[in-house]
C-alpha cells in the first residue's frame, strides 16, 4: 500500500512538473508572438532603410556594370567589323551544283555537263556522303530491335 502510494505521489508531481514547464513554454512562447506583432522601433525602420539603399545602389551599380560591358563589347566588335568588309553574292542554286570533287570525278565519266550541274535536274541524283560505318552498325541495331505493339 505504501509503495502505491509513493508511486501515485511520483506521477502526480510528474505530471504537476510536466503541466508547469508547458505553461512556461506557452508563456514564452505568447511573449514572442506580441514582440513579434508589435511596431518597429525607429532603430529598426532606420537598420532596414540603410540595408535596403545599400541593396538597391548594390543593385543599380551591377546594372551599370553590366550595361558598360555591354557597351564595351559592341564597341570592340563594331571597330573590328570596320575593319573587314565582307560581300558575299548568295546563289540559291549552289544547292544543284556540283562541287569541285565531284567535277573531277566526273570529268572522267563525262556524267557532268559545261556548267558542273548533272545532265538530270532530279535532286535525288545529287552526291551524298557515305554513311559511317559506325552509324551502319548502330542504325543496324536500332532494326533488329523490335518494339512489342500496343495492346
Amino acid at each position: 500500500e505504501e509503495r502505491k502510494k509513493t508511486e501515485l505521489h511520483l506521477q502526480v508531481e510528474e505530471y504537476r512538473q510536466k503541466k508547469q514547464q508547458e505553461a512556461e513554454e506557452a508563456k514564452v512562447l505568447a511573449e514572442w508572438r506580441t514582440e513579434k506583432k508589435r511596431a518597429p522601433s525607429d532603430a529598426d525602420l532606420e537598420r532596414l532603410r540603410r540595408r535596403d539603399s545599400e541593396r538597391l545602389h548594390l543593385r543599380q551599380y551591377r546594372e551599370l556594370e553590366a550595361q558598360r560591358a555591354v557597351q564595351e563589347r559592341q564597341h570592340r566588335l563594331d571597330r573590328i567589323r570596320s575593319q573587314v568588309h565582307i560581300s558575299v553574292s548568295r546563289n540559291p542554286d549552289r544547292i544543284t551544283q556540283a562541287t569541285q570533287s565531284v567535277l573531277r570525278r566526273g570529268s572522267s565519266t563525262g556524267s557532268l555537263d559545261v556548267c558542273g550541274t548533272r545532265l538530270t535536274s532530279d535532286i535525288r541524283h545529287i552526291p551524298r556522303l557515305a554513311i559511317p560505318t559506325w552509324r551502319k552498325v548502330q542504325c543496324s541495331a536500332l532494326n533488329s530491335t523490335t518494339i512489342p505493339a500496343k495492346k
